[in-house]
């Protein structure tokens, strides 16, 4: 401890552990100040600054441990994938700014229509995914209709512009006897069902077992 050989001391504020010649621990008591800092720091590290909702690098950690409790328990694990129809058209039609401030009210939509164990994540651009606990594909997939309508329903007013949109979602699940463990071919699933439901003409929901192939 701070260079020297020791068999057995009391901790002291910014005291040096040396581990091996490779790994130094710093030992701090942190005040109340610089909790704050690091729960702000860690806020910011795993949540979208644009949206609040959770980042995707957020996402793929937790949906790893969800897959590894589905399979532990024995318990159905979703995913609803979601797409914001036509968004291009928000930006080209009503400028950036809007585009921005419409996912912005999207996330909050969504959000409020969240448990509060499930986890809703900006996955890139105007696409959001959603991680369902316990949850089978037919349940995700009635949230997935009550959120559809949910947003349909609801006018978005930017700059005295109302601007209304609709979503198009894709469902996958896994069941409590599944053997997959690989998190890409989950979403994957559910990109797929997304990717489906936008060749229907959008604003629908489409389940992974609709699809032409076996889901997982």
């Amino acid at each position: 401890m701070n260079g020297k050989k020791i068999k057995r001391r009391a901790l002291r504020q910014n005291d040096k552990i040396h581990i091996s010649p490779t790994t130094i621990f710093k030992f701090s008591l942190a005040d109340e100040d610089e909790k704050v800092a690091i729960d702000e720091l860690y806020e910011l590290g795993v949540h979208d600054p644009l949206t609040g909702a959770y980042n995707k690098r957020y996402l793929i950690e937790r949906l790893k441990e969800e897959m590894s409790h589905s399979k532990r328990f024995e318990v159905p694990l979703s995913l609803v994938m979601i797409d914001i129809d036509h968004f291009k058209k928000i930006n080209d039609t009503h400028g950036h700014l809007a585009g921005d401030y419409v996912l912005i009210k999207t996330a909050e939509l969504l959000k409020s229509m969240c448990r509060k164990e499930d986890v809703l994540a900006r996955y890139g651009g105007e696409e959001f995914l959603m991680i369902l606990r316990n949850t089978d594909e037919e349940g995700a997939a009635l949230q997935a209709e009550r959120i559809r309508k949910e947003i349909a329903s609801t006018s978005i007013v930017s700059e005295g512009n109302e601007i209304n949109i609709t979503i198009s979602l894709g469902v996958a699940c896994i069941q409590a006897d599944s053997e997959c463990e690989d998190y890409k071919k989950f979403i994957k699933e559910a990109d797929q069902s997304l990717y489906q439901s936008k060749k229907q003409g959008r604003n629908c929901t489409t389940k992974a077992s609709e699809l032409d192939h076996k889901p997982i």
